[in-house]
């Protein structure tokens, strides 16, 4: 089993202090980090956490783990590589807080698989949370630190409706859509005539072309002709149901949370092969109001998201299965290690007629990491190496 005694200090040696830069990991640890360790730890920490997913699920329904991608040796190997990662860092108190996080959650683990069977379910899954924990710390460090400081966007609209709820406005401020926005005059164009999101025929009298409504989310895509590359996902004010039992404005706001991590981790980590669709929300006006009656709701925001101008399916499985390569699973490794998120598919990263991958739906940020979903649309070369990449962590 993984030794996890602090390397001695001359590996220090191994770090050209020329090169050490102020990362996002030195900000955690309060001190200079290269780039490369950074790395190491976030790869090792979101590998590491699949890793114990899978096992503590196997564990819970009874299933075995064999199918899982990791064996033992790789899972300890991952353990090794994480506590290596912050091992030759000074000793701060962030720095023993991550050593002693790290040693806590290995002791479960270490535990689970030498112990009794009975409680390998609750120590697998204690473990699994605990790394997690880490993971999404160091995570959200490197994000706050690369997401530059953006003051609220000038809504007057927003600011002055008064029927969106304090608690509400403030969850979706970040992301409400400027009034000097080219799409902003243009949307008020269409939404204060009437309330165009009564019903779907209002909706299509308005002037929308609706491409397809999600059987979960209940959400409907469409196009405007005013809304020249871009598109609208709203909500009819007669879908009473909620996602998850939560109200469309949450979801709305993750989507557009989701989106910002990802573009953010794409400028900053210089990602070739990728992008994401911008997303703002627009308020939609206080007045018309919708019907006030039993059968129908006040929705209070549609979502506005640029056209990404995506291939067709078939054209799009093909290319994942045909012409992906090294460099774009390197690519996409990093960004799935940063950005959480879950149902990584085809579908949800779409080939683009620009000749780029359009990561499109971005509704679930807070989960992952999820490196599972993509496998079964790779060529047998391209998903052996995603493989590796996931199992050792780089």
């Amino acid at each position: 089993m993984t030794n996890f005694k602090r390397l001695p200090s001359y590996f220090l040696s191994g770090v050209s202090y020329f090169f050490l830069l102020t990362t996002p990991l030195a900000n955690l640890f309060a001190i200079p980090i290269d780039q490369s360790v950074q790395d190491e730890y976030i790869h090792a920490l979101a590998s590491l956490t699949s890793s114990l997913q899978d096992q503590s699920t196997a564990a819970k329904t009874f299933l075995s783990a064999d199918d899982s991608l990791f064996t033992d040796q790789d899972i300890d190997n991952l353990w090794v590589r994480a506590s290596q990662a912050i091992a030759p860092l000074p000793s701060t108190p962030a720095v023993e807080e991550a050593t002693d996080g790290l040693q806590k959650a290995y002791t479960l683990y270490s535990q689970a698989k030498n112990g009794n069977s009975a409680q390998t379910s609750a120590l697998l899954d204690k473990a699994y949370h605990s790394v997690a924990a880490l993971w999404e710390k160091a995570v959200d460090q490197e994000c706050s630190s690369l997401c530059k400081k953006q003051t609220a966007a000038i809504n007057q609209d927003f600011e002055n409706n008064t029927v969106i709820p304090k608690n509400v406005k403030a969850k979706i401020r970040p992301y409400i859509i400027e009034d000097h926005h080219p799409m902003k005059a243009k949307l008020d164009e269409i939404f204060y005539k009437q309330r165009v999101t009564t019903n779907k025929k209002t909706f299509k009298k308005a002037g929308f072309k609706t491409l397809r409504q999600g059987p979960r989310s209940y959400v409907h895509v469409a196009r405007h002709p005013l809304l020249s590359g871009y598109l609208v996902k709203a909500y009819m004010d007669d879908e009473l149901r909620e996602k998850r039992k939560r109200p469309s404005w949450h979801w709305l706001a993750k989507r557009c949370e989701g989106a910002k991590k990802i573009d953010e981790i794409i400028k900053s980590r210089k990602i070739r092969f990728f992008t994401v669709a911008s997303k703002w929300i627009y308020p939609l006006p206080e007045h018309p109001s919708p019907p006030l009656d039993s059968s129908h709701t006040r929705h209070y925001a549609l979502l506005l998201a640029k056209d990404m101008n995506l291939v067709s399916k078939d054209a799009n499985l093909h290319v994942w299965s045909h012409d992906i390569t090294e460099a774009h699973l390197d690519e996409l490794y990093a960004i799935i290690s940063r950005a959480k998120g879950s149902s990584y598919r085809p579908d949800n990263i779409s080939f683009t007629k620009q000749g780029v991958f359009a990561f499109i739906d971005t509704e679930y940020p807070s989960q992952g990491p999820d490196y599972k979903s993509i496998r079964p649309f790779l060529n047998s070369n391209m998903r052996d190496y995603w493989d590796q990449l996931v199992k050792h962590g780089n």
